[in-house]
């Protein structure tokens, strides 16, 4: 299996809701975990910041959590991510020993 993208850089991104698929929502949960910057974000990855997000709201457990980070960091629709990145993005979460 190819692995996707990584993160893109963009810099020019000053605020967390300024990345794509990420609202006030998803914004706030983030915070929460100690992630407010997209440099914050792109240093901890998807899986880490999925995974902390999980902790603290078990709602978020399903993948369009995962899908909406990574496309975040990826700048991509979460809603149209190739079925490919979405089995690599669950290879992934099971290496973390995340089972759900």
């Amino acid at each position: 299996m190819k692995k996707p993208p990584k993160p893109l850089d963009q810099g020019q991104l000053s605020t967390i809701q300024s990345m794509r698929n990420i609202g006030p929502k998803m914004k706030g949960y983030l915070s929460q975990v100690g992630v407010d910057t997209p440099a914050q974000l792109r240093g901890l990855g998807p899986i880490e910041a999925f995974l902390r997000l999980t902790l603290l709201a078990p709602h978020l457990r399903n993948r369009m959590a995962l899908y909406a980070i990574y496309g975040a960091l990826t700048d991509q629709d979460c809603l149209r991510l190739p079925q490919e990145t979405k089995d690599w993005l669950e290879d992934e979460l099971k290496k973390a020993g995340y089972e759900h």
